[in-house]
């Protein structure tokens, strides 16, 4: 993805062999500016392709409540028609992945997963 011509790391459309397409979100290696760059970047992707599926991987990252606060403000409401977010959230509580849910997503429109290919699986289904 870029921003102003540059391109934004960790967030990238991705396609498999078999055409399918989904936007991915990585912030597990990025620092805090990294992480709102690439926030800002996956919701403008989102408000220019409502239908898309995205896979978010959020393992191991350290969150704060301003990072939660930016997620919700940066990302409209989900509609039963809008957008489909696997989350990859390994080594998480199921209480920490309901929290984390909350605020990425809601409703059934996303789903918490250990790994990448689960989340891709539930993906293709949508």
């Amino acid at each position: 993805m870029t921003t102003r011509g540059r391109p934004v790391p960790g967030c990238e459309w991705r396609e498999e062999p078999d055409g399918f397409r989904y936007l991915f979100v990585d912030y597990r290696s990025l620092d805090a500016e990294g992480r709102y760059a690439a926030l800002q970047e996956s919701a403008a992707e989102l408000a220019a392709h409502p239908g898309m599926r995205s896979l978010v991987d959020v393992s191991d990252m350290e969150f704060d409540p301003a990072w939660f606060k930016a997620v919700k403000e940066a990302n409209p409401p989900f509609t039963a028609d809008g957008p489909r977010v696997a989350v990859v959230c390994a080594g998480r509580e199921p209480a920490a992945r309901t929290r984390l849910l909350a605020f990425l997503a809601g409703g059934d429109q996303s789903r918490p997963f250990d790994t990448h290919d689960e989340a891709l699986d539930w993906l293709r289904q949508q």
